[in-house]
């Protein structure tokens, strides 16, 4: 028998079973599996553009034999070795040990290295595959606009990005959601994974074939909407806590209410359209609003109406908009419902959207007239960091939601429609309760809509295409062309061209916007460490420093990137405590460690401006790196943000 084994050094177990009727037996037997040679390459998990790697290659002769070994080195993808060539002689039942140094190029994605050899008659064969990652994020940048009947417009794209993953297209629709096509990539691949961005990356994939189809196919790639809920219901499952209420991060903690209302949306909405949804989740769940729901929780609520700053005491959001889940899911609390239809001053412009519906959905079409508001109002609600995470944008596009779920004819729905299209070009930064909730809002728009008659000519790089109504996407070349659309009859269109990549120039963000982070180095003693001459081998305690201008600040992300000489320690076999110098570090909310990072997450409470963090990594391989920029940010607020230290690492004998 002739068995494929792949690259393997060590012992394994050979076994064989043998039947006839009721008859049968079994043997095993350990076997060696060994070249007479056996070679190792150490390489980092990973490396960054320009980094320099000292890779030792190890031997070990099996043999009783003196072996003389030439190696060859080749590579793939962006890495190069500064020497092809290397030798070594190696005694019988000896370990020894050669050096190749290696580069890697500007270039991002993935590099090969084999390092080949001879000895005793029998080639053999080294082969490692590691990622090339930019030190500077992948972005999307999209330019959005409206093309009225007679005009044109024009759009020069400049070549910004590295030939590796970078992309571009143009969208013209006559639906507001065209727009909006940058905003459903960057919620699809939002890099966190509490309870409110799990929901609100799978949210809007529940109807996302059709608005995905309609702004950016590419969305689909990695996997069917189908698999992305199913796989949301799982996680936000296994989040749930005794009480029905689910923990804000996996692995257990506090719970947060609008957090666990969302949530709980979701898999109703989910179940309604097919999913399958545990029965004893959901029921939990339910049972974990209708608490909520009869919460009396308040809080100081401020906001503008024509750029005056008002506030006042309202009903907690999460209440109302648990009323109105509840509602939708056919449990409606009516008693709570009288309740606040008779405490208005409790509420505002959206949580009375909310208390109508949920009135209109009960079946008491009368309440919800009366509740109705009938004129449009924007009311601009200060954002807030947790909470509820408030904002005008998630406000008003949840009243359009509502709109379009239980008044579809409503004239206020085309005001709505519009304040967000215009809000969209002035506001740069949306946070993800933001883009879920326009999103969703926009994608019941465009299914509800019929869209006018009209035609047109699309011109990229000289391509020219004819449109003729409904929803288009072009794909565009790399780099230095001009898109043009022209637009004959009456009506309009959006359009949203979008380029993504990585940029050339590295360029990264480095300022502190209310909020300040640096990262210091220590010994275990507590001394400095250099970074231009880390040991080999040894351990670097890396402070962090986070500060903020305000208190009373939540859900602020902390993603320090590590050089591909670094590799955290698992924090269960090397605990900062044992270190004297460490004096009452902070704790965070929660901690997400990966390869070539770590994610911290914390709060600030009231008269709190200061957050400490110790973590621990060891240098493992010898070289030059570079050392990516440290970035802090509130996840639901964009004036907070803060990134700083970009530099180098060299670690040494």
């Amino acid at each position: 028998v002739t068995l494929d084994v792949p690259e393997f050094s060590g012992e394994l177990r050979l076994m064989a079973v043998a039947y006839k009727e009721k008859r049968y037996g079994s043997a095993q037997r350990a076997m060696k599996v060994a070249d007479p040679v056996v070679i190792n390459v150490g390489l980092p998990r990973f490396m960054s553009p320009n980094d320099a790697v000292i890779m030792p290659i190890t031997a070990f002769n099996t043999t009783d034999k003196k072996a003389s070994l030439s190696f060859s080195v080749e590579t793939e993808g962006p890495i190069t070795a500064l020497q092809s060539r290397a030798s070594l002689d190696v005694g019988p039942n000896q370990e020894r040990v050669v050096s190749v140094t290696m580069r890697s190029t500007e270039q991002i994605g993935k590099a090969v290295v084999r390092v080949k050899t001879e000895a005793f008659g029998e080639k053999m064969e080294s082969v490692t595959e590691l990622p090339v990652r930019p030190i500077s994020p992948y972005v999307t940048e999209s330019i959005s606009g409206v093309v009225l009947g007679g005009q044109s417009v024009q759009h020069d794209i400049k070549d910004v990005y590295l030939p590796y993953g970078r992309r571009a297209h143009l969208v013209v629709s006559p639906f507001p959601v065209a727009n909006f096509a940058k905003q459903l990539k960057h919620l699809v691949g939002y890099p966190h994974g509490c309870i409110e961005q799990t929901t609100s990356k799978a949210f809007p994939q529940i109807y996302l074939r059709d608005i995905a189809l309609m702004l950016d196919p590419s969305i689909l790639e990695k996997g069917s909407p189908t698999y992305f809920v199913n796989e949301a219901i799982t996680k936000i499952g296994a989040m749930q806590l005794a009480d029905g209420n689910f923990s804000y991060w996996p692995e257990g903690g506090s719970a947060n209410s609008w957090s666990t209302v969302y949530a709980t949306h979701f898999l109703v909405e989910a179940k309604k359209a097919g999913y399958s949804v545990p029965e004893a989740t959901l029921k939990s769940a339910l049972n974990a609003l209708a608490q909520i729901a009869r919460s009396s929780a308040t809080y100081d609520y401020v906001y503008s109406v024509q750029n005056r700053t008002s506030f006042k005491r309202i009903a907690d959001k999460s209440v109302l908009y648990a009323i109105y889940v509840l509602a939708v899911a056919g449990q409606p609390q009516t008693n709570v419902m009288n309740f606040y239809r008779t405490a208005k001053g409790l509420l505002t412009t959206d949580t009375q959207y909310l208390l109508a519906a949920a009135f209109a959905l009960s079946g008491d079409r009368k309440s919800y007239v009366d509740l109705m508001p009938t004129q449009f109002e924007s009311e601009e609600a200060q954002r807030t960091t947790g909470l509820c995470y408030d904002s005008p944008i998630r406000a008003n596009a949840l009243i359009l939601g509502v709109l379009l779920e239980t008044d579809p004819l409503n004239p206020n729905i085309a005001r709505y429609m519009e304040y967000l299209s215009r809000a969209y070009e002035r506001i740069s930064w949306y946070s993800t309760q933001d883009n879920a909730f326009t999103l969703l809002a926009f994608g019941k728009a465009a299914r509800l809509s019929k869209a006018e008659k009209l035609a047109g000519s699309v011109t990229v790089g000289g391509r020219q295409y004819q449109y003729d109504g409904g929803t288009k996407k072009y794909d565009l070349g790399s780099s230095g062309e001009s898109v043009s659309i022209q637009l004959r009859g009456e009506g309009r269109v959006y359009y949203s061209l979008v380029t993504e990549g990585i940029r050339k120039d590295g360029k990264v963000r480095i300022e502190d916007k209310n909020l300040r982070v640096r990262r210091e180095f220590f010994d275990r003693n507590g001394a400095p460490v250099n970074l231009q001459g880390v040991k080999a081998n040894s351990v670097v305690i890396v402070k962090l420093t986070l500060g903020s201008d305000v208190d009373a600040l939540e859900n602020v992300a902390i993603s320090d990137l590590l050089p591909a000489g670094f590799e955290v320690e698992n924090p269960r076999l090397t605990e900062t405590s044992q270190y004297r110098f460490i004096s009452k570090p902070d704790v965070p909310a929660y901690t997400d460690i990966r390869d070539d990072r770590i994610n911290f997450y914390t709060n600030f409470g009231r008269g709190e401006r200061l957050r400490t963090f110790f973590y621990v990594v060891r240098a493992v391989t010898r070289g030059g790196f570079r050392y990516p920029p440290i970035v802090a940010e509130t996840m639901y607020d964009g004036n907070y943000y803060s990134a700083s230290d970009v530099g180098s690492v060299r670690v040494v004998d």
